[in-house]
Formats: structure tokens, sequence, C-alpha cells
């Protein structure tokens, strides 16, 4: 059997200084504004739908962040805590603790900056507004954003079975659910475009209903009134899974 690697990535001021090394990983890293990762996106895009990182492995390693399941089995939100599990029917429910997940990335969310948007903005008018307001677009940040939404368009996948397509081709066929007027949090990263294939460069959201009842990946959105909060990151911790694709 192929051993687990934890990969490291310090990240310094500029990105050619990415440094990363083979490190012993703790039982929960000390420093909090760690961005732990179970695999890379770039496994998953390749169709590696299975890994061994359960949930209650991942909430040790942060309390807020995204990710899917195995076998492709719906989209993953972690806030305050908790880790919802939405399938391709909506709905959402607590992921139970033995689940696993081939990627997913998680952090412990302390706000280090707060502001609120009270304008009428579609995802792409929203994310250009952050970038204004962020420090420096060279550095990984997690972003909640908590509100009222006027519009949503969310996703998610269908369960997938053996032998495994790729993830382009997973989502051609996906679940689509719109709302308007809706309520609730999107939960997500913005990354830097060196960080690209180990993970999602740019901006990637996730969205839980304030209920708790429904939730996806989220394709397009319409602000309201919402707050933004934003933890910058200064590292990232890998868990390099053996990849499974099931032939």
């Amino acid at each position: 059997m192929l051993r687990r690697k934890i990969v490291l990535f310090a990240l310094l001021i500029l990105p050619t200084l990415l440094a990363a090394c083979t490190v012993t990983l703790p039982e929960v890293q000390d420093n909090r504004d760690t961005l732990f990762q179970a695999s890379t996106l770039s496994s998953l895009n390749v169709g590696n739908f299975e890994g061994d990182v359960t949930m209650a492995e991942l909430k040790r390693h942060g309390d807020f962040g995204l990710g899917t399941y195995n076998m492709l089995d719906g989209e993953m939100v972690v806030l305050d805590g908790e880790i919802y599990q939405m399938r391709d029917d909506g709905i959402a429910s607590l992921a139970d603790e033995s689940t696993q997940t081939p990627f997913a990335a998680v952090t412990f969310f302390e706000a280090d900056q707060s502001l609120s948007v009270n304008e009428p903005l579609d995802c792409t008018q929203l994310q250009a507004h952050l970038d204004h307001e962020l420090p420096t677009l060279d550095a990984p940040y997690a972003i909640k954003v908590s509100g009222e939404f006027a519009s949503l368009k969310v996703r998610a996948p269908h369960k997938q079975s053996p032998p495994y397509p790729t993830l382009a081709d997973a989502l051609v066929d996906q679940a689509i659910f719109e709302s308007q007027n809706i309520s609730g949090t999107m939960v997500g990263f913005r990354l830097p475009d060196y960080m690209a294939g180990a993970n999602s460069a740019g901006y990637h959201f996730h969205f839980l209903r304030g209920d708790q009842q429904s939730g996806g990946h989220v394709l397009e959105c319409q602000t309201s009134a919402l707050t933004v909060e934003i933890d910058t990151i200064d590292e990232i911790r890998m868990d390099i899974m053996p990849g499974s694709i099931a032939q």
C-alpha cells in the first residue's frame, strides 16, 4: 500500500518563493491560518473520485470550507464546524463522520477583515469588488459571504459509478437549482493563479441556505444586502492520497 504523504506549502511574499517540503503533520496544525487540503483539484479533474479522508478527520483541520464526497455524491459546505452534504435532490443534510472525500479544503475561520455590500451586483461584479478590497491578490483567502441574495443559481453533481469519467464529463449532466430572494451563506476561497491545479485559482464558492435545508456549488448570483468576512491564509497543507480511478 502506498503511504499517504503530507505536503506543506509555506507561502512567502512572492509566488516565486513558494517552498514545498514533506513534513509530519501534528494532530491539529498549530497555525490556524492554514488551509488544509485533502488531495488536489487536478486529481479530482481526472476522475479520482475516491479518497480516504473522513469527515471526522477533516474537522480536526478546520471549521470552514468546501469540497465533495466519494463517488462525487454531492457538494460539501463546512460552516461553523458542521459539515453539510448537498446531493442532486438539492437537499442539505449533515454528513456522517465516517463519510469520505476525494477532495476538500478547510481552515479555521477567523476574519481579519469585514465589509458590507449593499448594492446589486452579480457574482462577477462582486468578485471584482472584493479584488479591490483585498490587501494583495498574491495571497490565498477564505471568504464568507452572508446575507440576502436577490437570486442564486447553484448546482450539485449526480453520484457517479465506476469506471469514473473525468470531472468535466461528469458535470455535463448535473442538477441545477435556482432561487430568488434567498438568505444564506456563501463559503469559499480566493486563491492566486500560482495555485491552479492544486486547487481552483480565483474565486470558488458553495452556498448553504440560512435554514441549512439546501445549497450547492454557486454558478450565478445577484446580491442584495451582504456582509463579507475575509480570513488571510499563510500556510497550506495537503494530504496527497494515492488516487483511485476505478476501472
